[in-house]
């Protein structure tokens, strides 16, 4: 009888336990990933010459960002639109450098926004690229994020952590 039992199918809700307990296991997952995100973040932070520590020339941080990984193009792009936005460089740099920025998420009940100009002049020179376009959105939300999470906060570890437990912010790809 007992063995009848065993292979019988389980109705007890084992499937559900499984479900949860990998969903479980993808959020530690997540979690992981997002904690070692804030150690880069509060390291880079306080080790001398980086965040906090003004006065570097562009030359001289995109040299460190390319030799850490970066692409120059990204860091160069980082760069001027750090500064467009008001946000120390060095700082915006190591953020892209940790891989983490403000991701969007369209839920399914967003419409598309509707486009002001379907042909836009050609003396404004031409279209960027659609990827280009997208860095430049990614870069400009992630560093308008730090700005204000650098003006609530009274140090930059303090907002650092506040932005990396954001909910929409995520690893990305710049």
């Amino acid at each position: 009888m007992d063995e009848q039992r065993s292979q019988e199918p389980r109705h007890d809700g084992a499937g559900n336990r499984d479900a949860v307990l990998g969903a479980l296991a993808r959020y530690r997952q997540v979690e992981r990933k997002r904690s070692a995100a804030k150690e880069c973040l509060v390291e880079a932070a306080t080790r001398p010459g980086g965040v906090g520590h003004g006065g570097r020339r562009r030359e001289e941080l995109l040299e460190r960002m390319v030799r850490q990984g970066v692409s120059v193009e990204l860091a160069a792009d980082a760069y001027d639109i750090a500064v467009d936005e008001g946000v120390d460089p060095a700082f915006a740099l190591e953020v892209v450098r940790c891989g983490i920025g403000v991701v969007e998420t369209e839920s399914p009940d967003q419409e598309a926004a509707p486009t002001v100009e379907s042909w836009p002049g050609e003396w404004i020179g031409p279209s960027p690229a659609p990827a280009a376009a997208r860095r430049e959105k990614l870069l400009r939300t992630t560093f308008r994020r730090l700005r204000r999470l650098l003006s609530e906060h009274p140090t930059p570890e303090s907002a650092l952590i506040a932005f990396a437990d954001e909910p929409d912010v995520r690893a990305c790809e710049y």
